[in-house]
Order: C-alpha cells, then sequence, then structure tokens
C-alpha cells in the first residue's frame, strides 16, 4: 500500500512536470494570426471579405513594402513610385549586413502598406503595440503616431518605444499607412509584435481592456508581494516568504513596464532611458534571487558555491545597466540572455537531481517537488521570452499563463509550508503536552519519594515524643521536636514545589473560610522555634484585636506566613523577627518584618518572581519558589503580597493583605466559642470510637518504614496488624485471613492501589471491607479515581497520626453500623416467621399422619429444616451463597405444596455456576412466598410460580413470575412505600436493602389479573 501510494504520487509529480513542457511547446505552434483573416501580399491588405463592423479588429500581418535603409516621407510616394523596394513580412524583425559585413539589427528602414476597400467616412483606429526602437506612423500623409525619434544617424536618433493607439477618418475607401523605424541601441528591430486595425470604438475598448487587465495583474501581485514580505517581516523566521514576496514584487513591477507600459502612462514625463534602465534591471534582478535562494537551499551541498558564478555574473550585469548607457549593456545582451536560459536550466538539472538522489537540504521532499517545477516554469517563461523579443515565436500567451501559474504554484507551496509548519508546531505542542505531564508525574513521583521518609521522621518522631515522654531526658525530647519541626519545614518545601506546579496548571483548590491568624501564627511560632532559638532571633507577635480575622484558606495562609517567616529567618541573625496586623478600610494588613540583611534596590523589583533569589549575605541558597508561590496564593484568595520596604543592613518589610469577614465576633466569644466546641469534639470522638473488638487491619505499602509505622500506630490501639508490601501479597493476604479494614498505598510496584482495590471490590463490598487510601497526591481526579474503583476514603500525606486513627476508626464504625443492621434485620425477619404458616403447617403435619404416615414425616423434616436454616443464618455474615438461599425455598415450597395440593405448580431454573455467588440473605424467599400467598392462592384454580437465576453480564438476573391475580399501579407503588405487608416484611424493604449494594435493582412488572413478573439484578460476587 506504501509503494502505490508512493508511486501515484510520483505519478503526480511527472504529469505535472511533463505537461508544463509540453504546453510550452504546444505555444511554439499557436499562431497569434486570427483563423480566416485576410493577410497583406505584396504591400496590400484587403478588406473586400472583411466586414470591421461586424468581424471587428484585424492584424496587419502579411507583407509590407519594406525601404531598408531609407526614411521615406509619405510625399516621397507620391512623387516617385518606383524605389527600390522589398517585401517583409510583418511582424519580424530585419538584419541588414554592417561594414564589416556581419548581420546586425541596428539601422532603419521605412514600412509601407495599403489598406483597400474599406467604407468611407467610417472611423477607425490603429494600435501599435512596439516598434523597436523609435517609430513614426502616418495614415494617408499625417502622422498620426511616434514614440521617439527616428533618424538616419546614432546622433539624431531618440529611443523610445511604448504602445500607442491613434484614431483616424479616411476620406475614401483606402488608407495609406507609412511607418519610419530607427534602432541603434537594442538587439532586435523592427515591427516585433502585430499592428490592430479597425473601427475606432473597439481599439479603444481593447486598449482600455489590456490596460485594466494588466493594472489588476500588477496590483494583484503588488498585495500578494507585500501580504508575504509582511508575514516575513512579522516572524523573520521562514526566508520562503521573502523570496516568494520579492518575486511577487518584481512580477508587479514588470507587469506594468511591459505589455501597455501602464507605468509611463502613469507618468508620461518619465526619463524613458531611465525607465528603461530600471525595467531591464529588474528583470535580470530574477537570477541572482533564484540561485541565492537554490545556494540557501542546499547549503549542506559540497558544490554549492557553484551559485555564486551567476549571482555575481547576473549581479554585475544588473550593476552595469545601472551605469552603463543604453547601448553599451545592449551590446551584451546577446551573450546574457542564453546564459539566463543556461544557468536556470543548469539549476532545474541540480535540483532535480538532488530530488531523484532523496538529498532536499533544508527542505522535505515535496517542497524539493515544488522548487522543481517553480524553476522548470521560470527556465519556459524565460526561453518564451527570449523566442518572443528575438521575433522567433509571434505570441507570448505561455509568458503569461505561466506568470499565472506560477503564481498559483508559489502560493500553493507557501501555504504547504505553512501548513507543513503548523503540523509540525501541533506534534510539537503534542510532544511538549506530553513532556510536560511527564515532567508533572515525574515531579509528584519524587514529591513522593522525597515525603515518604519525612512521614516516617515525623510519625517516629511523633510517637516517641508521645508513647516515650516519660522516660525522655529534657535533651532527648529537644532534639527529637528539632527533628520533627525541621521535617515540617522540609514538609513545606515539598508542598511548595508541588503548588507551583497546581498554580500553573491552574488546578490548586482554594477553601475561603473566617479564620483566626493568631492560631496560625502560634503554630508557626511552635515550628520556628528552635530555628530561631539556634540563631539567636526572637518572634514578636503584635496581632491587633480588631484585625485576626481574615477571610482566606486556613491552610493557604499558614503556607504563605511560614515562607515569610521561613525568608526572614534565612537572613537574619540576632535580630527580631515581628507579625503585626492593622486594619485599613476593608482590609486586613498583616506585616512580617526582620531585622536582617535587607533585599538591594536593583533586586526589589523581581523579588517575588519564580526562581529568583536574593544576594543573601548569610550564604543560604534556596529554590526561590517561596516568595513567588506566597504571592500566587495570595492573589487566588482575593488578596495581595508586596514588599512594603526594604534596605541593605537594616531588614525587610513584607505586607499581606487580607479581605475581611462581614461579621466578627468579639475575641472573647470566639475564643469561648473554639473551646467549648473542641472539648465537645473531642468527647464526643473518643466516646464514639471506643475499640469493642480486635479489629484486623492489613497495611499495603512498598515502603517498609511506611509499613513499620502505621503498623506501630494502629498496635498501639489494640489493632492486629497484617503487613503486606505489594498488591500481589496483599490479595493473597485477603483469601487467608477475615480482615476487617485495609490501609491501601496507591502507589505500587507493578500493581497499583487502584488495580488492587477494583481486585477486592470483586468479591467485598464497601460496606464488608473498607479500604482507606493514602497518597502524596492531592489533586482533586486523583481522590475521585480512588473513590471510582471502590474506596471508602482517601488520606494524604504526611498526616497526622490522630487524623490517621479517626480515619480507621470512622470506617469500622461504619462497617459496625452496617453488621448491626443487618443483624437486626436477620433478627426481625426471625421474628416475622407467620403464627399461622406454623399452625398450618402444624396441622398440616397432623392431618396426614392419620391418612400418609410417610408423607407427614417428610412434610415434618421439611418444616424443620425450614426452621433451622432460618434460624441458624450467621447473623455477622452479610451476604450468603444462592445456594443457601434456595435451600430454605424449596423447604419453603414442599410444606406449601402439601396445603394447596395440585393448586400450586412451581418451576425453578438455576444455572448452577451461580449456586456459590454471593447475595443477601433472604431477599429470594420473602418474594417467592408473597408470590404464592398473594397471587396463586386467592385465585381458586390456584396458578404457577416461575423461579429463575442466570447470568446477565457481569450480574444475576434473578427473576420471580407468577399467573396469580396481579396488581395495580397503586398497589405496586405503596408495595415499594410500605416496610411491611399484611403478614411479614414487605418488598420496600427488599428494596431498601438492595440499593445499599452497588449496581443492583429491583423491577416489577406486573397487570391485575394475568400476574407479576419481579427482576432483580445483582452485583456478580463470589
Amino acid at each position: 500500500m506504501y509503494h502505490q501510494k508512493k508511486l501515484e504520487n510520483n505519478s503526480y509529480y511527472f504529469i505535472l512536470s511533463i505537461g508544463i513542457f509540453v504546453i510550452f511547446v504546444l505555444s511554439m505552434f499557436i499562431s497569434i494570426d486570427e483563423s480566416g483573416q485576410p493577410q497583406a501580399e505584396r504591400g496590400t491588405l484587403d478588406l473586400s471579405g472583411w466586414n470591421l463592423e461586424q468581424e471587428g479588429i484585424i492584424q496587419l500581418n502579411g507583407y509590407w513594402e519594406f525601404y531598408p535603409r531609407k526614411l521615406y516621407e509619405p510625399t516621397d510616394f507620391t512623387i516617385q513610385e518606383s524605389f527600390n523596394k522589398e517585401y517583409k513580412y510583418v511582424p519580424s524583425g530585419w538584419h541588414f549586413l554592417d561594414e564589416f559585413g556581419n548581420n546586425s539589427p541596428f539601422g532603419y528602414a521605412t514600412y509601407r502598406l495599403n489598406v483597400i476597400n474599406l467604407q468611407e467616412n467610417e472611423q477607425l483606429g490603429l494600435k501599435v503595440m512596439g516598434i523597436r526602437y523609435s517609430y513614426k506612423v502616418f495614415v494617408d500623409g499625417v502622422e498620426v503616431l511616434a514614440s521617439g525619434h527616428p533618424s538616419t544617424s546614432r546622433k539624431d536618433y531618440e529611443m523610445k518605444n511604448i504602445p500607442k493607439q491613434a484614431i483616424f477618418t479616411p476620406k475614401q475607401d483606402s488608407v495609406e499607412i507609412v511607418i519610419q523605424a530607427a534602432n541603434f541601441d537594442y538587439i532586435s528591430s523592427g515591427i516585433g509584435i502585430p499592428i490592430y486595425f479597425g473601427h475606432a470604438q473597439d481599439i479603444l475598448l481593447k486598449t482600455k481592456r489590456n490596460i485594466f487587465l494588466e493594472t489588476a495583474g500588477a496590483a494583484f501581485f503588488l498585495v500578494l508581494g507585500i501580504c508575504y514580505i509582511s508575514i516575513y517581516w512579522m516572524a523573520r523566521r521562514d526566508l520562503n516568504y521573502f523570496y516568494a514576496g520579492s518575486a511577487f514584487l518584481i512580477f508587479s513591477v514588470l507587469i506594468s513596464m511591459y505589455g501597455q507600459s501602464i507605468f509611463v502612462q502613469m507618468f508620461p514625463d518619465v526619463n524613458f532611458n531611465l525607465y528603461l534602465k530600471v525595467k531591464m534591471a529588474v528583470t535580470f534582478i530574477v537570477i541572482p534571487f533564484i540561485m541565492n535562494y537554490m545556494r540557501t537551499v542546499l547549503s549542506e551541498w559540497k558544490y554549492s558555491k557553484i551559485f555564486y558564478i551567476p549571482i555575481i555574473l547576473f549581479g554585475g550585469y544588473c550593476l552595469s545597466i545601472i551605469i552603463l548607457p543604453t547601448h553599451y549593456y545592449f551590446l551584451a545582451f546577446s551573450f546574457i540572455m542564453p546564459l539566463v536560459i543556461a544557468f536556470l536550466i543548469i539549476t532545474w538539472i541540480i535540483a532535480l537531481y538532488h530530488e531523484r538522489r532523496g538529498f532536499y537540504g533544508k527542505l522535505s521532499k515535496n517542497e524539493m517537488r515544488f522548487i522543481v517545477i517553480i524553476l522548470q516554469i521560470i527556465s519556459l517563461m524565460c526561453l518564451d521570452a527570449i523566442l518572443y523579443y528575438y521575433s522567433m515565436k509571434n505570441n507570448n500567451y505561455f509568458g503569461i499563463a505561466a506568470t499565472l501559474f506560477l503564481a498559483l504554484v508559489i502560493s500553493i507551496f507557501l501555504a504547504y509550508n505553512y501548513f507543513r509548519a503548523y503540523l509540525t508546531m501541533e506534534d510539537q505542542t503534542k510532544q511538549l503536552k506530553k513532556a510536560d505531564k511527564m515532567k508533572d508525574d515525574f515531579l509528584f513521583r519524587t514529591s513522593h519519594e522525597l515525603i515518604t521518609p519525612l512521614h516516617g521522621i515525623i510519625s517516629i518522631s511523633e510517637t516517641l515524643l508521645q508513647d516515650k515522654k516519660n522516660e525522655l531526658t529534657p535533651n532527648l525530647e529537644e532534639r527529637l521536636e528539632l527533628i520533627q519541626s525541621t521535617s515540617y519545614r522540609l514538609v513545606n518545601l515539598v508542598n511548595d514545589i508541588l503548588d507551583f506546579a497546581r498554580i500553573k496548571e491552574g488546578y490548586l483548590h482554594i477553601v475561603m473560610a473566617k479564620i483566626d491568624i493568631r492560631n496560625i501564627v502560634n503554630i508557626i511560632s511552635e515550628i520556628f522555634n528552635h530555628s530561631l532559638v539556634r540563631k539567636g532571633n526572637q518572634l514578636s507577635v503584635n496581632i491587633n484585636a480588631d484585625a485576626h480575622c481574615i477571610l482566606a484558606d486556613e491552610n493557604r495562609v499558614f503556607q504563605v506566613l511560614a515562607n515569610l517567616v521561613n525568608n526572614s529567618l534565612k537572613n537574619t541573625t540576632q535580630g527580631i523577627i515581628r507579625i503585626s496586623s492593622e486594619v485599613q478600610g476593608e482590609k486586613i494588613i498583616v506585616y512580617v518584618e526582620d531585622n536582617g540583611v535587607g533585599i538591594p534596590l536593583h533586586e526589589q523589583e523581581h523579588i517575588l518572581l519564580p526562581y529568583v533569589q536574593g544576594e543573601s549575605n548569610m550564604g543560604s541558597k534556596g529554590l526561590g519558589l517561596g516568595l513567588s508561590i506566597s504571592k500566587e496564593l495570595m492573589e487566588l484568595m482575593g488578596g495581595a503580597l508586596s514588599l512594603e520596604w526594604s534596605e541593605e543592613g537594616k531588614g525587610t518589610c513584607f505586607r499581606l493583605e487580607f479581605q475581611a469577614p462581614s461579621t466578627q465576633d468579639s475575641p472573647a466569644q470566639e475564643a469561648h466559642k473554639m473551646i467549648i466546641n473542641g472539648d465537645e469534639i473531642e468527647k464526643r470522638s473518643l466516646d464514639s470510637t471506643k475499640i469493642t473488638k480486635n479489629y484486623k487491619v492489613l497495611v499495603v505499602d512498598d515502603e517498609e518504614l511506611n509499613v513499620e509505622v502505621h503498623s506501630s500506630l494502629l498496635k498501639a490501639d489494640g489493632y492486629e496488624v497484617y503487613e503486606a508490601f505489594s498488591g500481589e501479597e496483599a490479595l493473597q493476604l485477603l483469601e487467608n485471613n477475615k480482615l476487617d479494614i485495609i490501609l491501601l498505598d496507591v502507589m505500587l510496584p507493578k500493581m497499583s492501589g487502584y488495580d488492587v482495590c477494583r481486585k477486592i471490590r470483586e468479591n467485598y463490598s464497601i460496606l464488608e471491607l473498607p479500604i482507606l487510601f493514602n497518597s502524596v497526591r492531592s489533586r482533586p481526579e486523583d481522590v475521585a479515581a480512588g473513590l471510582a474503583v471502590g474506596g471508602n476514603d482517601f488520606i494524604i500525606k504526611p498526616y497526622d497520626s490522630g487524623e490517621l486513627k479517626a480515619r480507621v476508626q470512622t470506617l469500622l464504625l461504619m462497617k459496625q453500623l452496617y453488621v448491626d443492621a443487618m443483624r437486626n434485620e436477620m433478627a426481625y425477619r426471625q421474628s416475622q416467621i407467620k403464627p399461622h404458616f406454623v399452625y398450618n403447617a402444624l396441622n398440616s403435619i397432623t392431618s396426614l399422619c392419620y391418612v400418609d404416615g410417610e408423607k407427614a414425616a417428610e412434610l415434618l423434616a421439611n418444616f424443620s429444616k425450614y426452621l433451622r436454616i432460618i434460624f441458624t443464618l450467621d447473623h455477622s455474615n452479610v451476604m450468603i451463597s444462592v445456594e443457601q438461599e434456595i435451600d430454605l425455598i424449596n423447604a419453603y415450597i414442599e410444606i406449601e405444596k402439601v396445603r394447596y395440593g395440585n393448586r400450586l405448580k412451581v418451576k425453578t431454573s438455576i444455572d448452577e455456576h451461580l449456586m456459590s455467588c454471593k447475595i443477601l440473605p433472604l431477599i429470594i424467599e420473602p418474594l417467592v412466598e408473597n408470590a404464592i400467598l398473594h397471587g396463586i392462592s386467592k385465585k381458586d384454580k390456584g396458578g404457577e410460580v416461575i423461579l429463575s437465576i442466570s447470568l446477565h453480564g457481569d450480574k444475576i438476573k434473578i427473576q420471580i413470575k407468577d399467573n396469580g391475580i396481579g396488581m395495580s399501579n397503586e398497589k405496586i407503588e405503596e408495595s415499594l412505600n410500605n416496610n411491611l405487608s399484611s403478614d411479614g416484611i414487605g418488598i420496600n424493604n427488599i428494596n431498601e436493602r438492595l440499593k445499599m449494594i452497588e449496581d443492583s435493582s429491583l423491577i416489577i412488572d406486573s397487570k391485575k389479573g394475568k400476574g407479576t413478573n419481579i427482576t432483580m439484578y445483582f452485583p456478580l460476587i463470589y
């Protein structure tokens, strides 16, 4: 497929290239003569067969009378008719033998043509596109056109050749046209372009149309050139736009100077010699442009310097055009033009060679193909122009069409270039995003590796300080407190790194609340106490009684103040760090001031930018993130952080601006409320979290230190702790032990914590076995992912030991409440065994004793089995097997069959593979019982109950169907809303229990008089 596509692409390329060449060749054979137009013969053009009014303009082509080296006036032909004359075909040039015997285009001559069989008194027109390189036109002896001054000597000769038209009215049915022409400069001479003859309005219309088209073309290329030059000027990256823009500007200038010469039409008084120099210089400057572009593209080619030859040659020629007189640079024209074609063709061949060999230089393969096509078009355009101006072909149709096509190809090339750059940029953007994500993941993983040992250090030091407090010496206790405070500072540094990434990504969560800044300052004082003492500093706190409550995120305020105090500590020794506050309007202002080394004046402007550090004389260096993050956090909270003042050698003061809450309690009320609430919460917590049994906890973490810390904390509270260091080991322990809760780390080797949780949830519900995730990642999507796979809670490292214990106790209490509820449910169910059911069963047994003793014994056995199953269900089991539930149902059905006889028919269809699956106890039997008692028994003829249990996707489908009396919609609604039926447990009770299990549901479909169909779906649990 790849090779086929490659072949197709090559085919398009070759077809286009060959097609351009074929069109050029065909243009050589296209005659500019209009089909059917009469031709001049022996100096006479007979228009008897041509209607100018109906058939339009005619070209005065054919054989004119030609008088070489003579400039005759029209009157000369009236005096003497028999001059030496020749007949020369028009359009074509002349060549005379010079004094050295060589053919030369230089000289002068007279053309004469009689046009006969015209309509009299008809206004006619004559249009001359150019006669090289000066001319006069006479009609019936009157001079109607002149460009330059033709003369028999160079001294009196004036060069000028611009298109003109004349309007005249012949007085008879014929006109005589006499043209004087002289050329002493140009390489081609004579009438090289057809002369047009026709009605005056047609000639004027043709002129206007030509001027309009050329003006539009020049304007189009001018705008296009300016656009591309502007794009290059703004971006200054892609030289293609510069070269394309320059080429289009050159096209615009050339169009305005060739053809109708609209530039001269606009500025008729311009010096023609200067005009011609500019015209020729602009024409030839294209070649150095092309060669320099190819030199740039193929700069890695070892022969790329060869392009300097045409650059210097044609650059020098352009310079000579500007400096030298006209006839001098025209002398070299005959040699330069073949060189132009030669170098263009050679360049085209070089480009084609490199394209074939797969060497594309700075371009792509397709871009190189575009360049090959562009060079081919330019080469053929130049060849066409040379042939046209040497009168070797009488039309320039190919040149006009090729110019437009070249513009199209260049524009497509630039569009392709832009699209390719866009795709490259898009791909690079994706790669950058991927790299950015990898960076974030690396940052989080690194943070995980940093926080894990810090968490262990904090937990161990905290455990020692709490459990061994009486055994520690004051010195050792102080050192442990120093370890703990230093670890917290390191944790804050890691949090700064994480927060910087979160702020940049825009997902940092801010929780605004009314907080007391005094509490935060007290905590900071405790944390930094050892650092303050070690450096001989003091912390002075002066929080205004009216400026202590702020509206902010408590954790982020702590982070900001900790960063500022830490910054002051780095730059202050034997000094004072002051924290104060005041009210300013509706804002609360907090100042953090020190008398340290200060910040140099030249650094103060950018001290709050990321990764910027002051030149501290204390020799302390950090990441330079703290102040920047603090500024971002303050802005996220609707406040501001700024440098109030700083002076070298005197200190620094930072200003924090917070929002004030709408209302404030008095300080005494606030403190009293906090103390009371705190005591109540602590009391309630202690009362409600007492451990009433020896719970089994599984701790899963790949870090041995973490496992040891967690185990020691939990064992101290009386838990039986199991340890696992991988997901596989955890699942193995769970299979062999009955656990109560799992403390599961998210980042585990091979199998992540999420994968482990998914495996566990295949067999245990969230109520049966709570799972507490722990991780360093606190993004909302991480927490959501943990809860989505079946986690009960999520705790972020590092966490306080009290927080861990509280979370574990809460989940165990939740599980205990669920187990108690299930136990009560079972007890309630047992208490609801209907007395009349017992009486009916006993009566049936008694009756059978007189009739069929064997049948009575069987019935008694089933009744005994039913009661035994009901009373021996393990209340501690949340789930029972399908097989246990079916045993109970079978016992009940056998009893009822004796009672109802042939009126009751029961069919069962149960997938044997599902018998070991776990379901809630007593969710099928009550529905079968209801179908018999409230559906079948109400019908005189009885009916049929069908019980089916099958696999439905990843769920168990349980269906109880009867053809009893059925229910109305109102009755269905009532049964779902009432907990009890008239005789026992109702459908609502079962429905509510199912709602507690994820992915379970109950559907009732019933029609009065036709029966009821109850369908339950239950997750597949083994």
